[in-house]
């Protein structure tokens, strides 16, 4: 079985409204399930009698084989017989409880691939948090005795990639099968799952009081460039100003460099479309007017969020801002590399979502 048949032959994901008692049933299955391996493990005991039971019933089956071996041989053959006959009809009777059992299989693989869907996003949060926690303990880890500058700027590079990669432009086809189902449910909200992860890791990477970490991990990380200390906060006036400014001037440039460069990349895509006329310039221009048209609320959602990203991470240590200088950086390179990133016309990302929303863009 492949799961649910749509028209087209492929994966059709389940409705909203579950079947509650099947969903139970599936439920109950895993807990006992589970409860069997636990008892195997630490109660070997329990785990032994079960295996002595299926023994015994083996031994049953060929007791009664030799008996009835020994009837034949003694003259018995007419009534060894009639008890084969009972037994062919209890066969039969069995048959036919085998082909409910097939259906109720089938049945529940329908129903087990339906769950499996169902809490795709449940796995998709866990594997993210899990991945979360993986990076803060190596990030603390090494920071224990080790300038995290440069890890900070490897990390931050790594993450844009992988957001980039979840992200890039992909021509959505619908789905073949099951396995393509789940495959790109789990995608999808991973990404979402992954951006919340990454903002996270920044908001906490300096933290000291996590509780979740152990004491030797809970340490006050050192980072600087050259004679410049980028653990002291980003609204310290007295003390290194310059580099809030410098840092808060870059990123901002970088960023306005990108947004320049996507205008032009989809303005270069309208002018190719556009009929060829005599005046070049006028196309030029149409082309540039189009462009912005569809760039502009990108632009309004870059301003507030820069701008209010800006303001929290003035409240931090100036390593976060170095982060940001970093991911803009590695954004601008990125929207070189990867194909069509430029030409997006809106973005969907968490991110753009989320500005779209709180600001009501």
């Amino acid at each position: 079985m492949n799961g649910r048949n749509g028209r087209n032959g492929g994966y059709t994901p389940p409705r909203i409204k579950m079947n509650k008692k099947a969903f139970g049933f599936l439920a109950a299955l895993v807990v006992v399930g589970g409860l069997l391996v636990y008892f195997s493990i630490f109660f070997p005991a329990v785990f032994t009698a079960i295996i002595n039971f299926f023994w015994i019933m083996m031994l049953i089956v060929v007791a009664i084989f030799l008996v009835l071996g020994i009837l034949v041989i003694a003259g018995l053959k007419n009534e060894v017989g009639s008890f084969l006959d009972v037994l062919l009809e209890g066969s039969l009777t069995l048959i036919d409880a085998f082909d409910f059992i097939k259906k109720l299989y089938e049945r529940f693989l329908i129903v087990l691939k339906d769950f499996i869907y169902f809490i795709t996003p449940v796995l998709a949060a866990l594997v993210a948090f899990a991945l979360y926690l993986a990076i803060l303990v190596m990030y603390k880890g090494i920071g224990i005795e080790n300038d995290v500058t440069v890890l900070t700027a490897v990390l931050t590079v790594a993450m844009v990639v992988a957001v980039a990669v979840l992200n890039r432009p992909v021509i959505e086809t619908t789905t073949a099968n099951w396995i393509q189902a789940v495959r790109k449910r789990f995608k999808d909200y991973f990404a979402d799952f992954f951006e919340i992860t990454i903002f996270i890791f920044f908001l906490t990477m300096d933290m000291t009081n996590l509780f979740f970490l152990p004491e030797r991990l809970n340490v006050v990380l050192e980072a600087s460039i050259g004679d410049f200390d980028l653990m002291l906060r980003a609204v310290n006036v007295t003390d290194q100003l310059t580099v809030t400014i410098y840092l808060v001037t870059i990123g901002i440039f970088l960023e306005i460099i990108r947004n320049i460069t996507r205008v032009v990349a989809i303005a270069m895509a309208y002018y190719k479309d556009l009929p060829k006329g005599e005046n070049k310039m006028l196309s030029i221009k149409q082309s540039i007017r189009l462009s912005f048209n569809d760039a502009k609320d990108d632009l309004v959602k870059f301003i507030a969020f820069t701008t209010t990203l800006i303001l929290v991470f003035l409240i931090f240590p100036r390593l976060k801002l170095f982060a940001m200088v970093i991911t803009s950086l590695a954004g601008l390179i990125l929207d070189g590399i990867i194909p069509g990133r430029l030409k997006i016309k809106e973005g969907t990302d968490l991110i753009s979502r989320t500005v779209n929303k709180v600001f009501n863009l």
